[in-house]
């Protein structure tokens, strides 16, 4: 019994050590996460204390799938250990190409031992580098960056870059990256439309079979700007007719064609070169310009600028031929309201009675035709084919029903050569003088040729206006509505700070002349709160270059002031100073209604009371004036002062020197 009970336990022992024949031991875990062409390593020790001889066999389990990556053949007697070193290759095959959670398996006979879990990644980390948002087409685009795997190591690959957009051609480039660091330039075509277009940026790992193992991408985006390339002026009635605007506008394009908000600026010229008008206007707004009713036929010019871009456009006036008939009493009055001489025939009809009358008007010259009936009332009709009709019941008397011209007009009378004569003559003998006489320098250099001596008071019809001190012979009058012609305005404003103080003081006497020189240069006087605004309106000047004679008046202005102040008790406190704007004027009973546009009064004003030591310009007016005054900039940047008013030219002294020749000669005989 006793030795059953020891051969069971011998056995029971052998059964035993069977189960029990080795140890595995992982010496070193593995510690992810790992990516995919990495080498694990991993040290493993085998010991038994029986006799062992059996396959050692190590498996990569990822994803619930195993794969056997290593094997050999251990043989050990009693109490041996073995140590073995094993390098797991993360490769596709063995993983399956994708990211996984896996674990080692390490067996031998029927024992086996797992390892810990650990993440193995084939993903890329792609930081790209802050860069420029916006570019111009055609610009040298640069972009650069890090790759990382997910481990941290720097990545040595390839990298793509892909722009895909419909506005232009698919662009694809490719380059390595090389310790993590990458760098790709390109440029987008000239024509590129403006727009955000979005860049995609690929990095990538191969292995040695050229099989992508690790990859990633990020996406960034550029900005293309609008780049102008081209002014368009469009000009919308190239032939205008006198008295209508003239209608414009610019469009600036950009790369692609497409219209780009912006400023321009417009400089119109008239057929001499002469600037008419200059303004700011936005792109793609229309913008007005309005020409004379008389302003004669020629062909004028448009220029217009935005940044560098230039577009130059040409306009006719046309030729307008025009009359306005009006039947005051017994009396037809036709006048040429058109811009060309108007030598139609009239029709009058008196009763059943018509007459034809010849006319031969200049430009805003009017002729008075009497009518003559036996005495009753009459129904007279005036026609000029299509262009006018008037129609009214007249008294008339008279022996026969007749029509018959009342007399030389104005414009006829000066066209008599007879006249002409007489005017050269005086104009003549009035230079002869001058010239004779001599003529002082003036504070800028030559005197101007003013008179020095005020008209005379027997001269003066108009009654002084209530508080002024001096009379006008051709006023104007500010009106804050009215119905007249737009048109470009020269103002001299010369600007009285003491008026106050100044009444019975003899100031009356130089003011005087002052008003009494502008008005005989066609200029209308308007007198507000001590300031005297000298208008000239082309209207009335029958020129749109009124900016010279008026710099030549107020430097004449100076001159009789300062002359005055020298020797007055009661020194005038003044200021002088020359504007550019746009009036709306009209003639009423021989005075000139205005109404300022924009600021030009407030403008002219300002100026002049600022200016205490010469002549001030506002901008406009020193636009028009840069080329014949020198003048500087002041502080405030509104104002500009002449330092000096150019001398004339060489050949307008010449023909000065030849005119008084003549008129020796002509003396002599």
């Amino acid at each position: 019994m006793k030795l059953k009970r020891v051969l069971s336990l011998f056995i029971f022992g052998i059964f035993l050590i069977s189960f029990v024949s080795a140890d595995i031991v992982i010496m070193q875990n593995p510690d992810g996460p790992y990516s995919m062409g990495d080498v694990i390593n991993l040290p493993i020790k085998v010991k038994t204390i029986v006799s062992l001889n059996d396959f050692f066999s190590l498996s990569l389990i990822c994803n619930g799938v195993e794969m056997q990556v290593h094997k050999e053949f251990v043989s050990l007697l009693p109490g041996e250990e073995k140590q073995i070193n094993v390098q797991v290759p993360l490769v596709a095959s063995f993983i399956g190409g994708t990211s996984s959670s896996c674990s080692v398996k390490a067996l031998i006979g029927a024992d086996y031992v797992l390892t810990n879990e650990f993440k193995i990644s084939n993903m890329i980390q792609i930081n790209i580098d802050d860069h420029q948002n916006e570019f111009d087409p055609n610009e040298e685009i640069i972009l650069t960056g890090i790759a990382k795997r997910e481990n941290g190591m720097l990545v040595n690959g390839f990298v793509d870059l892909k722009l895909i957009s419909e506005n232009i051609e698919p662009i694809y480039i490719s380059d390595i990256v090389k310790e993590g660091y990458f760098k790709l330039n390109f440029s987008l075509p000239e024509k590129t439309k403006s727009a955000k277009y979005s860049v995609q940026i690929s990095v990538f790992e191969k292995d040695f079979q050229g099989q992508i193992t690790n990859q990633g991408e990020s996406f960034t985006s550029i900005g293309i700007k609008q780049v102008p390339t081209n002014l368009e002026l469009i000009i919308e009635n190239p032939g205008v007719e006198p008295g209508n605007p003239l209608i414009l506008k610019t469009v600036l394009h950009d790369q692609t064609g497409e219209s780009i908000p912006a400023s321009s600026s417009i400089l119109i010229k008239d057929n001499f070169g002469n600037l008419i008008e200059q303004t700011e206007q936005a792109t793609e707004e229309s913008y007005e310009f309005s020409t004379l009713y008389n302003q004669a036929p020629s062909k004028w010019t448009v220029e217009a600028t935005s940044g560098i871009l230039s577009a130059e456009g040409v306009f006719k006036i046309m030729p307008k031929e025009a009359i306005k008939i009006e039947i005051i009493n017994q009396t037809v009055l036709i006048t040429n309201i058109g811009n060309v001489p108007y030598n139609k025939s009239v029709f009058v009809k008196i009763g059943e009675k018509t007459f034809d009358i010849e006319t031969n008007l200049q430009v805003d010259e009017e002729q008075k035709f009497v009518l003559e009936a036996p005495e009753g009332e009459y129904n007279v009709h005036v026609t000029a084919g299509s262009d006018e009709a008037v129609e009214k019941t007249v008294f008339l008397t008279g022996k026969v029903i007749n029509v018959r011209e009342a007399g030389l007009s104005f414009g006829r009378l000066i066209a008599n050569p007879v006249v002409w004569g007489f005017l050269i003559f005086v104009l003549a003998f009035v230079a002869f003088i001058l010239f004779r006489k001599g003529l002082k320098r003036a504070f800028f250099g030559r005197k101007p040729n003013f008179p020095n001596k005020p008209l005379a008071k027997k001269e003066l019809t108009t009654q002084k206006a209530s508080g002024s001190l001096v009379v006008s012979r051709n006023p104007a009058r500010l009106s804050l509505s009215i119905h007249g012609e737009k048109q470009p305005a020269t103002l001299l404003t010369v600007n009285i700070k003491n008026m106050e103080s100044l009444k019975n003081t003899g100031a009356e006497r130089p003011l005087q002349e002052i008003v009494d020189l502008a008005e005989k240069y066609k200029c209308a006087t308007y007198e507000n709160n001590g300031s005297f605004f000298f208008i000239f309106a082309p209207a009335k000047t029958r020129t749109f270059k009124n900016e010279k004679v008026a710099v030549n008046l107020a430097r004449y202005v100076l001159e009789v002031l300062n002359k005055y102040n020298r020797i007055a008790l009661h020194k005038i406190d003044f200021g002088v100073s020359v504007a550019e704007g746009i009036i709306v004027a009209k003639y009423e009973d021989g005075v000139l209604e205005f109404m300022s546009m924009g600021t030009l009064i407030t403008s002219a004003k300002k100026a002049a009371s600022f200016a205490n030591d010469g002549i001030y310009l506002t901008k406009p007016a020193h636009d028009k004036l840069m080329n014949y005054v020198k003048s500087e900039k002041l502080s405030n940047g509104d104002f500009y002062r002449i330092k000096e008013i150019k001398t004339e030219s060489e050949e307008n002294q010449k023909f000065i020197r030849r005119f008084v020749d003549n008129l020796e000669k002509e003396k002599r005989k």
